[in-house]
C-alpha cells in the first residue's frame, strides 16, 4: 500500500474526534470495495465569483481550510453539524464528506452516480420502482443507456448504488467520485551524463525509440492524436502550430474550454511535447512531429503540503475519451494517467475505453494507449487489461525497466521514462523545457509511432496497428523473453520488448503498387508506388517479362513497354531501399492473350442430364458459348455453362474468351449416353395414379385416376427437369426423372 500523502496523515491525527465509519459500494462482479470516512474533513465548492473575504466568512468556525484550485477547498470540521451549517451558507454551492480508499487515495463523495441501465428501460421508471428520488438526469452521449444522475444529498449516495446493484434493472451503477490521485508523473531527475532527446538518439548505449530512420518514411502528417490529460499549454511556441482546438470535462472553471492547461498543470504539456513538439530547431521534436494533438483536460493538479494530486471524476474521464474519439475524430488517445492496481476500476471509464476501440476511426478503432503505472508493483494499471489498449511501461537509459514502472501480466511494450527533455508550461520558472519522467513518458512515445504509423497506413484496423507494434520490439539483453504468441515473444518485465518506430513501419509494409489490369503487347503501361517514398535512397523496378522501362526509371512511377505478353500472370517488383535494409513490394498482372487454358467438367454424359461446365482462361473478361454440331441447350453465364443434350451423338462448342488485348477460342466435344425411352409419354404398367414433382420435390400436377396412357405434355409445364412418380394397384411407387425441352 502507498504511503499516505502529508495531508491524509495531518488528518488523520483529528481521528479521536470521531471514530472514522467503515463504507462500500459493490464494484464490478458485486465485490466490496471498502472506504473510510475522514470525520474531521470536508470538502466545500463555493459558488462561482465569490469573493475570498466571504469565503473566510463561511469558515470562520473551522480550524484549517487548504484551498485548491479553482472554487473548492478541504475545510477541518468538528462535526456533522458543520457540514449542515456549510451548506446552509449562501456562499457555498456544496459540501461533501471525505473518505480514503484502501489504497490510501481520497475520495469526495458527491451527489452524482452514474448508471447504466438495462436496454429499453428509463431512468424515471427504474428509480421509481426502487422508490429513489433524484433531481436530474444527463446522459453521457457516446454511451448507450449510461446516465449522470444527480440525487437529492451525498450523504445516501452509496446505499442507493448499492440498492440499484442488488436490483436486476440496472447493468451497473457507480458513484461519480472526486478522486484525489497520486500525480502521474514519477520520476523527474535528470542522469548528469543524460543528453537531451537520448530517447530519440541514444548515443551512449544505443537503446532507443529508432526514430532517426522511420522519419524518413514518416512523421505523422494528417493523423490527430488526443492527449487525454490536466490540459496543454495553448501557446508554447514547439507545441501551438501542431495543437488543434481541445476539450475541457471538468467542472471546476478556470482555464477554458479548448484543453488549455491551468498555470502550474504541466503534466499534459510535458506530454504534448514528446509526441508533437514541431521540427523548429528550438527546444525539441516530438517523435511525430507532423501529427496533431488534440488537448482533453480530464484532471487538475492539486497540491497538499508540497505533495502534488491530480482531482478528477469517472464522469470527466469517460466524457473525455468520448469527446476525443467522437467530436475530435482523434484516431490515438495517449492516456498518461492510471489507477493503482488495488484502486477501485469505473466501469463507466472502461465502457468508454472499449467505445473507442471499437467505434473510433469510423469503427477501425481508435488507437488507446495507457501508461502502467508508477507504483513499483508487480501489477499494472487495470484500464491497461482492457482488450486492445497498449499498455506501456518505462525503460531507462541502459535499457533497463525502470524500477518505479509496474509490470506484470497484460504489460504490451516499454519506451523511455527517464530523464526524457520535454516541454513545459511557457514562461515556467525553470524556462520552456524540463527533464520529464514516469510511464506518463512512456505512453506517448507510443501514440506517437501509432501515428507513424497511421499516417502511411491510414486504412489499418487498431489490431494490426498493436500487431506491428508488439512484434517489432527490440528484445533487450538483460530480460528473458520465452513465453511465445502470435506478435513474437514476451516477458513479464518488458513485454515484448522496446518499442522500434523505424521496424513498426517496415512491418506494415507501408507501400502498394498500382498496376494495370491487363497488359498488352506494344502498349505502354504505368507501374507506380504508393507511399512516402520521397526520402528513400532509392528504387528499384524489375518488370519480370520482355519489355523496357520508358521514362521514370529509379522512381515511384514508371512507364513500361511490354514486348512480349505470353498470357501468364506475373510477378512486378520494386523494392525501396533505405541504409542497408530494402522494402520490397510485389504485384500479380495478367499479361495479354493466354497460352494456356482449361475447360473442366465431364465430357460425356446421359441423355437430358445437365452436363455443367467451367472454361478457365487466364484473364478473360467475357466469354461467349456456341453450339456449332449436335442438339443441345446452352445456359450459359460468365465462364461456366450448363449444357443439356438432346436426341444426338455428339455436341460440339466453340468457347471464347475476350480481353481487351483480343479474343481466342477452344473447341468442347461432348457424347451423350443415349437411352431409347421415349420421353413424351410413359405410363407404368398397372399405374392408377401419377404424380409429378420440381426437382425440389415441390407437387406441380396430379392424376389420382389414371385411365388413359400418361403424356406428360398434358401437364402444361414449362420446359426443365422433372420427377414422375407413379402409384401401382398393389401400392407399389415408382419414380422416374424426364426433362421436358
Amino acid at each position: 500500500m502507498r504511503k499516505y500523502t502529508a495531508l491524509l496523515l495531518m488528518i488523520l491525527c483529528f481521528c479521536s474526534l470521531s471514530a472514522q465509519k467503515q463504507l462500500f459500494y459493490l464494484g464490478e462482479n458485486k465485490e466490496k470495495i471498502h472506504f473510510e470516512t475522514v470525520d474531521t474533513l470536508s470538502y466545500v465548492l463555493f459558488k462561482a465569483e465569490v469573493a475570498d473575504v466571504q469565503k473566510r466568512m463561511a469558515i470562520k468556525n473551522n480550524r484549517k481550510a487548504i484551498p485548491l484550485n479553482g472554487r473548492s477547498m478541504f475545510l477541518n470540521i468538528n462535526s456533522e453539524d458543520d457540514i449542515v451549517q456549510l451548506r446552509s451558507d449562501g456562499n457555498v454551492e456544496s459540501a461533501y464528506r471525505v473518505m480514503h480508499s484502501q489504497n490510501g487515495d481520497l475520495h469526495v463523495l458527491t451527489d452524482d452516480i452514474l448508471v447504466k441501465l438495462n436496454p429499453g428501460e428509463k431512468i424515471e421508471s427504474v428509480f421509481g420502482q426502487l422508490n429513489i428520488p433524484y433531481i436530474s438526469e444527463k446522459p453521457i452521449e457516446g454511451l448507450e443507456d449510461v446516465f449522470l444522475v444527480r440525487l437529492p444529498s451525498s450523504d445516501n449516495a452509496l446505499d442507493i448504488v448499492n440498492k440499484l446493484m442488488s436490483s436486476n434493472l440496472v447493468v451497473y451503477a457507480e458513484p461519480d467520485f472526486i478522486q484525489f490521485t497520486d500525480a502521474p508523473a514519477a520520476n523527474n531527475t535528470v542522469d548528469n551524463y543524460s543528453p537531451q532527446q537520448w530517447a530519440i538518439k541514444n548515443t551512449f548505449t544505443g537503446f532507443d525509440v529508432n526514430a532517426l530512420p522511420a522519419w524518413r518514411i514518416s512523421k505523422g502528417k494528417d493523423i490527430k492524436v488526443a492527449v487525454i490529460d490536466e490540459g496543454v499549454d495553448l501557446n508554447h511556441p514547439d507545441l501551438k502550430a501542431n495543437l488543434l482546438p481541445g476539450y475541457d470535462t471538468t467542472d471546476w472553471g478556470a482555464p477554458g474550454q479548448n484543453g488549455d492547461a491551468a498555470p502550474g498543470d504541466s503534466h499534459g504539456t510535458a506530454c504534448a511535447g514528446i509526441i508533437t513538439a514541431v521540427e523548429n530547431n528550438i527546444g525539441m521534436t516530438g517523435i511525430a512531429p507532423q501529427c496533431k494533438v488534440i488537448p482533453v483536460r480530464i484532471a487538475t493538479m492539486e497540491e497538499f503540503e508540497s505533495e502534488k494530486k491530480w482531482k478528477l471524476t469517472p464522469s470527466s474521464i469517460a466524457n473525455g475519451i468520448i469527446k476525443a474519439y467522437r467530436d475530435g475524430a482523434a484516431d490515438v488517445l495517449s492516456c498518461s494517467f492510471s489507477i493503482s492496481p488495488t484502486g477501485a476500476v469505473s466501469k463507466t471509464v472502461k465502457e468508454a475505453i472499449v467505445s473507442a476501440t471499437t467505434k473510433g476511426r469510423n469503427g477501425r478503432g481508435a488507437i488507446v494507449v495507457f501508461s502502467t503505472g508508477n507504483e513499483y508493483a508487480g501489477s499494472i494499471n487495470p484500464y491497461c487489461l482492457l482488450d486492445k489498449v497498449i499498455s506501456v511501461g518505462a525503460m531507462d537509459l541502459a535499457g533497463s525497466r525502470c524500477d518505479f514502472s509496474n509490470y506484470g501480466n497484460g504489460l504490451k511494450v516499454v519506451a523511455p521514462g527517464s530523464s526524457i527533455y520535454t516541454t513545459d508550461i511557457s514562461g515556467s520558472s525553470s524556462g520552456d523545457y524540463r527533464y520529464f519522467g514516469g510511464t506518463s513518458a512512456s505512453c506517448p512515445y507510443v501514440a506517437g509511432i501509432a501515428a507513424l504509423l497511421l499516417s502511411v497506413k491510414p486504412d489499418a484496423q487498431a489490431s494490426s496497428v498493436a500487431s506491428w507494434i508488439y512484434s517489432s520490439c527490440k528484445k533487450l539483453p538483460a530480460y528473458q523473453y520465452s513465453i511465445r504468441d502470435s506478435n513474437g515473444t514476451w516477458n513479464n518485465e518488458t513485454g515484448y520488448g522496446l518499442v522500434d518506430a523505424y521496424e513498426a513501419i517496415l512491418t506494415s509494409k507501408p507501400f502498394t503498387m498500382i498496376v494495370p489490369d491487363l497488359l498488352c503487347e506494344c502498349e505502354t503501361h504505368t507501374f507506380s508506388l504508393s507511399g512516402p517514398t520521397d526520402r528513400c535512397d532509392s528504387i528499384v523496378w524489375n518488370l519480370n517479362l520482355s519489355g523496357e522501362i520508358i521514362s521514370g526509371d529509379g522512381t515511384n512511377s514508371i512507364e513500361a513497354h511490354i514486348s512480349n505478353a505470353p498470357g501468364l500472370s506475373v510477378p512486378f517488383t520494386a523494392s525501396v531501399y533505405y541504409d542497408d535494409r530494402v522494402i520490397t513490394v510485389e504485384e500479380w498482372v495478367h499479361a495479354g492473350i493466354p497460352e494456356t487454358y482449361e475447360i473442366t467438367g465431364a465430357d460425356e454424359a446421359t441423355e437430358w442430364e445437365y452436363m455443367h461446365v467451367e472454361a478457365i482462361m487466364e484473364g478473360a473478361s467475357s466469354y461467349t458459348w456456341e453450339l456449332q454440331q449436335g442438339n443441345c441447350g446452352i445456359w450459359a453465364y460468365d465462364n461456366k455453362a450448363d449444357l443439356m443434350p438432346y436426341d444426338t451423338n455428339k455436341i460440339t462448342i466453340l468457347v471464347t474468351g475476350h480481353n481487351r488485348c483480343g479474343s481466342w477460342s477452344e473447341w468442347l466435344n461432348f457424347k451423350p449416353n443415349h437411352k431409347t425411352t421415349n420421353w413424351n409419354s410413359r405410363q407404368a404398367d398397372g399405374a392408377k395414379s401419377v404424380t409429378v414433382y420440381n426437382l425440389s420435390y415441390k407437387q406441380v400436377y396430379s392424376d389420382r385416376n389414371l385411365i388413359a396412357p400418361f403424356d406428360i405434355k398434358t401437364a402444361n409445364l414449362s420446359s426443365g427437369f422433372y420427377i414422375v412418380e407413379y402409384q401401382l394397384e398393389n401400392g407399389t411407387v415408382t419414380r422416374e426423372k424426364v426433362y421436358i425441352p
